[in-house]
């Protein structure tokens, strides 16, 4: 992945339908964080001169590369064979995929509070993830922040840290 060095990303404060429709020809949209924050993939050059002429705000994400979109189509082999050797060849086919598509974190969160989940444990750096989660979900799932990998227990116990 980091051969593709050179692409960056932007976040951007609309919705993803607003932003893929006013997307130029080298852009794609690379996540939906939040109903309100979209982010974009694609070189360097393009992200900036997206940015200057969007009518939203926009923040460029300290990455080193355009992740969730097209120009990632070199990493998919040589990631999916790292993951088949630790999981099923469907998973990591899945997995590997992921690469270039974008993140729909919106439409996860939103599927698992309409299947009834009442609490949600983010495993993530920082309270980033959990601002995007609140910001989808309002109280509807209580959620739950692990910002360290090695915890091995969530609190469940009603308490949103």
């Amino acid at each position: 992945m980091a051969e593709r060095a050179g692409g960056g990303m932007l976040a951007l404060r609309a919705g993803a339908a607003e932003v893929a429709a006013a997307l130029p020809e080298g852009l794609s949209l690379a996540a939906e964080n939040a109903p309100d924050e979209t982010v974009v993939s694609g070189p360097n050059d393009a992200l900036r001169a997206f940015a200057a002429s969007a009518p939203w705000p926009s923040r460029p994400l300290d990455v080193a590369g355009p992740w969730h979109s097209p120009a990632m189509a070199p990493a998919v082999a040589p990631i999916r064979a790292a993951l088949r050797r630790a999981f099923d060849p469907d998973v990591a086919d899945a997995l590997a995929e992921d690469v270039v598509r974008p993140v729909r974190f919106v439409a996860t969160l939103e599927g698992l509070a309409r299947d009834g989940v009442t609490d949600l444990v983010l495993v993530a750096p920082g309270r980033v993830a959990r601002g995007l989660a609140r910001r989808t979900l309002g109280a509807r799932i209580r959620l739950h922040l692990v910002s360290d990998p090695a915890a091995r227990a969530v609190d469940v116990g009603g308490r949103d840290p």
